[in-house]
């Protein structure tokens, strides 16, 4: 598993299923939150092998890259006359 920590993400989670996991985790003698991080792991490996998800999600990609591609020059800025200062129309 991760030996470090990236990002501290808040989950709201129904106290139910929270109580089921806390059950899980104790009778494994692991905390709740390595639980929840094989779980979120076994997910990702489940769905890389979802031939269908994997090109809804390349699609969804290019699309984000396609929107991502904005020149400085093309953002308009109020109040900025961007031809005066030689950076676009």
């Amino acid at each position: 598993m991760m030996a470090w920590l990236k990002r501290t993400t808040t989950v709201r989670i129904p106290e139910e299923l929270a109580e089921k996991a806390d059950i899980i985790a104790r009778g494994r003698g692991i905390s709740a939150n390595a639980l929840m991080l094989e779980a979120l792991q076994a997910e990702i490996e489940h769905v890389k092998d979802d031939a269908e998800f994997m090109e809804t999600l390349r699609a969804l990609t290019e699309r984000d890259k396609e929107i991502s591609i904005v020149s400085p020059s093309e953002i308009p800025h109020p109040g900025i006359d961007r031809g005066a200062l030689g950076i676009g129309r």
